[in-house]
């Protein structure tokens, strides 16, 4: 399924509208305009602001009751904080950069825990809003018993900028023996998955509509960029040099005790 195009506040006079698209319109990645969009986004049953949180500077975020969130970051530098979005536990899509279609995010997703805190990623000049409406429904649950944790690690080098994905499943000669046919029906070779990490909002989108460990590219509602199912890259040294420091546990990719390309998933 193509991701849909970024949504871009657009001013036009005095009117804003919040649905434009980088289609040759002129429009401002503004966070302010954008964060004023993200209230009209998030439903108006509860107006009360709870949860804000502020640097004493200009990233803050609030929450709306339990019903929507939002993060702003009106500086130069990145905005890297856990904050309480008052959501229940699940992974959002983010309404300013693709929400969500047919329960899969087109943009970046965020994982609220069960806690109801959220890593909040955000680069400069930049937001999200998410709600109780976004919510993914590939999100794995307690109670799939039959659904077991597995990670998968590939050691590669690799160079700067490029990104990795794993093709896999049932051999179709090992199928064969047992009397599949899977050059007939793939999805008999396919091995169903869940991803859990998804706190890398590079590889999250690729992972959106990623169901089964397959030997094809691109599922039907996956998105056509994605080769596959996409690991995520650490390291276990983050030089200084390379800049503002990077972790598998905040942001899903990183500085890790394992200096290795990966993904954790469930699978049944």
């Amino acid at each position: 399924m193509p991701a849909r195009s970024k949504r871009y506040p657009f001013i036009k006079g005095n009117n804003l509208n919040c649905n434009a698209h980088s289609n040759g319109n002129v429009s401002t990645e503004s966070p302010l305009l954008q964060a004023q969009c993200a209230l009209e986004i998030i439903p108006n049953d509860d107006w009360s602001v709870q949860n804000w949180w502020d640097n004493s500077n200009n990233q803050i975020a609030f929450s709306r009751g339990n019903l929507g969130f939002v993060a702003i970051n009106r500086e130069s530098n990145n905005m890297n904080v856990r904050l309480a979005t008052g959501l229940p536990a699940g992974t959002y899509c983010d309404e300013l950069s693709g929400g969500k279609t047919s329960g899969y995010c087109n943009g970046r997703a965020i994982t609220v825990d069960g806690d109801g805190t959220a890593q909040i990623s955000l680069s400069s000049m930049d937001a999200i809003a998410i709600h109780h409406q976004s919510m993914t429904t590939d999100t794995p649950n307690d109670g799939d018993e039959d659904w077991q944790r597995t990670v998968v690690f590939i050691k590669a080098q690799t160079q700067s900028g490029q990104d990795m994905f794993v093709r896999g499943g049932l051999d179709h000669n090992a199928a064969s023996q047992r009397g599949l046919q899977c050059d007939q029906n793939p999805i008999l070779c396919q091995i169903p998955i869940r991803h859990l990490n998804l706190r890398n909002q590079t590889t999250a989108p690729w992972k959106s509509g990623d169901t089964y460990l397959d030997w094809q590219a691109t599922e039907p509602d996956q998105s056509i960029h994605a080769q596959g199912t996409a690991l995520d890259w650490t390291t276990n040294i983050w030089p200084a040099n390379w800049g503002e420091k990077k972790t598998y546990d905040l942001h899903g990719f990183g500085e890790s005790g394992l200096n290795q390309w990966g993904t954790t998933l469930l699978e049944t």
